[in-house]
């Protein structure tokens, strides 16, 4: 593997997988605990979550490109690892771009027509398909942090033994 490449995938899996953590761990948390309303911190949240899953889809199509040049330009025989890696890669492209265009939008318009978020589900339709939509969207994210996890382990270890 070209150093420059082996680089390059570093950074775009490193900020990639560190923005989804400090957006889990910090921001979102953070918001709803610092924040005076939950309608603030919903809509600070999903602003940030767009824009985040906007930079994820950059930042996973830059690996998965990186990572078939690599592919590409190896000599010696197609690691399986490479290969798991570049399609965990496009799973989580895809989910993110799932996520950005279907859940976030879908999410956000309901946000800026429905009731107060305080409003229970039971007396607000609306808010029963925004609690149905945040479900999946914390579900891709899960599973997202999950794969970016897996794939920085088999990317260590596939860099580890390309030397």
């Amino acid at each position: 593997m070209h150093p420059i490449l082996r680089f390059l995938q570093a950074l775009c899996l490193v900020l990639w997988l560190g923005g989804m953590i400090f957006f889990g761990f910090v921001v979102a948390p953070s918001a709803f605990e610092v924040l005076p309303t939950r309608q603030l911190a919903g809509t600070l949240v999903g602003t940030t979550l767009y824009k985040l899953n906007y930079i994820s889809c950059i930042l996973l199509a830059g690996f998965i490109l990186l990572t078939l040049v690599d592919l590409a330009l190896e000599s010696r025989p197609r690691s399986v690892r490479r290969q798991i890696l570049a399609a965990a890669a496009a799973v989580a492209l895809a989910m993110s771009l799932y996520s950005w265009y279907g859940i976030d939008r879908r999410m956000h318009a309901l946000r800026t027509r429905m009731d107060p978020i305080e409003t229970p589900a039971v007396q607000a339709p609306m808010r029963a398909e925004f609690d149905r939509l945040h479900r999946r969207s914390v579900t891709f994210f899960g599973v997202n942090v999950g794969l970016g996890l897996l794939m920085l382990g088999l990317w260590i270890r596939e860099t580890g033994q390309s030397k």
